[in-house]
């Protein structure tokens, strides 16, 4: 689907971004793959994906707090986070990196701002926070993680 998509792909919810790239990040093509062609559709799809997660995800962390109590937990946040360089091809180029680096800073603010919302007592646990902790710019937040935590 990701293959055939044009601009949508730009406004896609954070639900269907974050399917996405759990499904992408899973299948690296095979090494018979890679003989046959030199950029098999599944690299193409993961490299359309990373151009246009940005869109999506800064629209994601721009709606309204009441649409964002819909969102997905903080903790599959996170893994969509972790899992964006099983998207970036073996010699990605700059501009590739630097929509990655767009896209875990986008899925960082997300994540900090459910553990914000939530109205648990200890809205992370320590794996988790560790997580938050090694994730690029998490410093950018320390803030708000002090408080929530």
């Amino acid at each position: 689907a990701v293959l055939s998509a044009g601009d949508e792909l730009a406004k896609l919810p954070l639900a269907g971004a974050l399917r996405a790239i759990k499904l992408l990040s899973a299948t690296k093509p095979d090494v018979e793959t890679k003989l046959k062609s030199k950029k098999p559709g599944s690299e193409v799809e993961r490299l359309k994906l990373l151009r246009s997660l940005p869109d999506a995800l800064s629209a994601a962390a721009e709606a309204p707090e009441e649409q964002q109590r819909g969102f997905p937990s903080a903790s599959e946040i996170l893994d969509a986070a972790e899992r964006l360089s099983g998207l970036m091809p073996a010699e990605p180029t700059p501009d590739i990196v630097e929509h990655r680096r767009a896209a875990v800073r986008s899925l960082l603010d997300i994540a900090v701002a459910r553990i914000a919302q939530s109205t648990e007592s200890t809205p992370l646990g320590i794996e988790d926070l560790l997580r938050v902790l090694r994730l690029p710019a998490a410093a950018s937040h320390d803030a708000t993680l002090s408080k929530a935590c």
